[in-house]
């Protein structure tokens, strides 16, 4: 996993803007089912939770579950009018299901709390192409990376519902691509922005602890894999001659070379990812 040269420029105002219409043909295909299929068993719980916290500033229905993403599905249902019933707690479905069908509004409060997925799905697809520029060795490469996952049927489909499935997925892949990025920079910037985006996934979906942390484990035994040294240019320095000195050199050193044991360059890399 080494950073291809795509990762040190930006991206072409083309290969953006054929990004931005992919995001917006994925949102639009994902709404063409939101008046066709009824509400699924979990979408009811999710809202009613979201409305509580929103309507009442409580949480308490089906508290496995962070709040995040549901405060993003009940946020449109909620600006219409639909207020919390006040519904015993901790089974929600039974809140949720008088929110949708006490008002007579049923599809419009069901698709509005499905219109609170369509940013997490854009987000998912953004993440992957970021991660696929630095992987890849090509604008269209990294753009068919996504259009291969919005050709996916189960990504679209769980887009499509008022669910945590791909608020859970975006927020996760984002965190992962920034927990490589300081695997590889080791920067405090980067650091940083993984905090953030760990941060994300978890108050979106309690999973993304040990994903996360196994991840972490993962990468950083990737990267101390025996394998040929990779130089690879700074986004803002330098060129090939002269200037791979130093820790704020022009290149930096992504993987360790042939030779010495794996148990030294496994040290070296955990000193890297978990410093002293």
């Amino acid at each position: 996993m080494s950073l291809a040269p795509l990762a040190a420029t930006r991206a072409p105002k083309a290969a953006r803007k054929l990004l931005v219409l992919i995001v917006l043909l994925a949102c639009v295909l994902a709404t063409g089912c939101w008046r066709i299929y009824s509400n699924t068993w979990d979408e009811p719980e999710h809202l009613a939770a979201g409305i509580e916290l929103l309507d009442r500033g409580k949480y308490e229905y089906d508290t496995e579950h962070p709040p995040l993403a549901r405060v993003f599905l009940a946020i449109g249902p909620y600006l219409a009018g639909a207020h919390s019933f006040g519904t015993p707690p901790p089974e929600g479905t039974s809140e949720g299901l008088h929110i949708l069908y006490m008002k007579g509004a049923y599809w419009r409060d069901l698709t509005l709390a499905r219109l609170g997925v369509l940013p997490f799905l854009a987000l998912l697809l953004v993440a992957t192409w970021l991660w696929a520029r630095r992987l890849l060795s090509s604008e269209g490469a990294a753009l068919l990376a996504v259009v291969l996952l919005v050709s996916v049927p189960p990504v679209l489909g769980h887009a499509a519902l008022a669910s945590l499935d791909v608020a859970a997925a975006a927020t996760m892949l984002l965190a992962l691509y920034t927990l490589q990025c300081w695997i590889v920079s080791a920067r405090l910037r980067d650091a940083a922005f993984l905090g953030l985006a760990s941060g994300l996934a978890v108050v979106t979906k309690f999973s993304a602890v040990p994903f996360i942390g196994a991840s972490l484990i993962a990468l950083a035994l990737t990267h101390a894999a025996p394998t040929t040294t990779a130089l690879v240019a700074h986004p803002r320095r330098g060129t090939r001659a002269g200037r791979a000195r130093g820790p704020r050199a022009g290149f930096h050193r992504l993987r360790s070379t042939r030779g010495g044991s794996g148990r030294g360059r496994l040290a070296f890399q955990l000193g890297r990812v978990l410093p002293s």
